[in-house]
């Protein structure tokens, strides 16, 4: 059979039309042969690093907060001094140890502050009501209160607050009032009630501190009790 081959423009037509979908097709699939173009949409960077940053930037802001023994600290409660608009006088003295020891026999409850009920801290926070004072009912924080006195009775005074903590412990955990003679008045957790006993020979406790949360006027501070 003789083959009819096509006139030679048209074949050269047709070639050339070849040639262009060729070379488009590879322009379209990347082909090495053109230039790359850019991709329609870029990369994000990973969540995980970004989230990583925030929460370091999180952590970098909690360490920069005050320690919580640091707050505590500051909501500390200031001394109790007497002014010329409030002298406090000897009789205050007594009407405080009086307070405290109306308290003799009341059960002890724990977060108590009235007749039904007290615990270490409360006895001390109603006793000074009693005088129109607020303290706190905290024996950690009434152990940062007032003035610092040495744990001894020739320096002591009815009204100073003794702070105690367990014996293999710094950990303030018990507060009493003295009321004189070596005595003072506390809210016991064995005994469950309000008695008062000899401050230093508390079973399972030790002194850690004499805190004297009022201060009389100067003219009086030189009278033993």
């Amino acid at each position: 059979m003789r083959m009819v081959l096509p006139p030679r423009g048209v074949a050269a037509a047709l070639l050339a039309v070849c040639l262009s979908a060729t070379v488009g097709v590879a322009q379209g699939s990347g082909s090495t042969t053109g230039k790359r173009s850019k991709p329609a949409i870029t990369a994000k960077k990973p969540f995980a690093r970004t989230a990583g940053t925030a929460g370091l930037r999180r952590v970098g802001a909690l360490r920069e907060r005050p320690t919580l023994a640091a707050r505590l600290t500051a909501r500390g409660t200031a001394p109790i001094v007497s002014t010329a608009e409030r002298p406090l006088t000897l009789v205050h003295l007594d009407s405080l140890v009086s307070s405290a020891r109306e308290l003799l026999g009341v059960r002890y409850q724990w977060a108590g502050s009235s007749l039904k009920g007290v615990d270490c801290s409360g006895l001390v926070r109603y006793a000074f009501a009693k005088l129109g004072f607020r303290v706190p009912h905290n024996a950690a924080e009434l152990a940062r209160s007032g003035e610092a006195v040495d744990a001894d009775t020739a320096k002591m005074r009815p009204g100073d607050l003794i702070v105690f903590s367990a014996n293999r412990s710094t950990r303030i955990s018990h507060v009493g009032m003295y009321v004189g003679g070596g005595a003072m008045v506390h809210a016991s957790t064995s005994q469950r009630r309000v008695i008062e006993v000899p401050f230093n020979n508390i079973r399972g406790l030790k002194v850690r501190g004499v805190r004297r949360m009022i201060a009389l006027a100067d003219s009086l501070e030189g009278d033993r009790f």
